[in-house]
């Protein structure tokens, strides 16, 4: 995954999660040793915009945004991927989810 993509959560605390979670259409929540290689193989290959906020768990105030962000989608792993600001889930979700449907497709480039 390009680094472009990567963003640190500690970069964002005080940046309300509901609003991050708007960045992008396409918003994954990880940790440092989380594979998201299918999420990102498919956003790569849909010419998707995204970004993945690194939840370092070695740091409290990561630890704390990530305790908000399990009461914000009542989901206790990483990672979590938010379409449009809507939870939908994790990997197996999102490669369930109909990303046409979203309106996210319509913006992919034509190779």
């Amino acid at each position: 995954m390009p680094e472009k993509h990567k963003i640190a959560f500690e970069e964002y605390y005080d940046v309300p999660l509901t609003k991050l979670t708007r960045m992008e259409k396409v918003m994954v929540f990880s940790s440092a040793v989380t594979d998201i290689r299918l999420i990102t193989d498919v956003l790569e290959q849909q010419g998707l915009e995204y970004k993945i906020v690194i939840m370092s768990m070695g740091k409290m105030r990561n630890r704390d945004g990530f305790n908000q962000l399990q009461t914000l989608t009542d989901w206790d792993l990483l990672p979590q991927v938010f379409i449009n600001g809507e939870f939908i889930g994790g990997i197996s979700e999102f490669l369930q989810f109909d990303l046409k449907a979203a309106g996210l497709l319509a913006e992919a480039r034509v190779e």
